[in-house]
């Protein structure tokens, strides 16, 4: 009877650790997979920062061609009383080789016939400008004044740039990103042509900024 006895006794044992080891697995496991789970859910969580940024970037970096709605010949009088007005739209066609000229002057502050002449580009609409860029005849000589405003008015367009013995590829950059509907083109002095007079051209104008 006695071997009998010892053999169940082991029995129950070998079982018992079975159970104790079954348990402590599936528990260790429960434990793992609770853990892997957690680390899952926060993965999203850091997704969305890469998508926020990149929508902070686009936005802030609009600035890009900004396309006039006409252009026209300017005086001291206003729209209409500019040199060569079937000539203006020549200026913002994308072209360098041709585009708008001045009249001819005997001298190069106009032969004290007006203060200036230039260009009055019309954007459509209120827009950011932070940069100009026009070709100049190739003469140095010339006096141009970038000026912007609200109203088709000289007086109530102000110099945001200027340059002074001006000529070919002339780039003009504001102090300060400026919003205005009207861009005027200034010119207080021409430079000198071929022919002995004054004369000014204007091409490629090309306006940079957000709309």
């Amino acid at each position: 009877g006695q071997p009998r006895h010892n053999w169940t006794f082991l029995l129950a044992a070998v079982l018992l650790a079975s159970v104790a080891f079954l348990s402590y697995h599936l528990a260790t496991s429960g434990n793992t997979s609770g853990r892997s789970t957690a680390s899952d859910r926060g993965k999203p969580s850091a997704h969305p920062t890469p998508a926020v940024s990149r929508s902070i970037t686009s936005s802030a970096s609009g600035t890009g061609p900004l396309v006039p709605a006409s252009a026209a010949a300017f005086g001291p009088d206003g729209v209409g009383q500019g040199d060569n007005p079937g000539l203006a739209s020549l200026a913002i066609d994308g072209s360098a080789s041709d585009g708008w000229q001045t009249d001819w002057y005997a001298t190069a502050t106009f032969a004290g016939l007006e203060s200036g002449t230039g260009l009055l580009l019309d954007m459509g609409k209120p827009v950011t400008i932070t940069s100009a860029q026009m070709t100049l005849a190739t003469y140095p000589g010339a006096s141009v004044q970038i000026r912007v405003g609200n109203t088709p008015e000289l007086a109530d367009l102000q110099p945001v740039a200027q340059a002074t013995d001006a000529s070919g590829t002339l780039s003009l950059q504001p102090a300060n990103p400026t919003t205005a509907r009207y861009v005027l083109i200034w010119f207080t002095r021409l430079p000198p042509d071929s022919a002995g007079t004054y004369q000014e051209t204007v091409s490629d104008i090309k306006l940079i900024g957000s709309s």
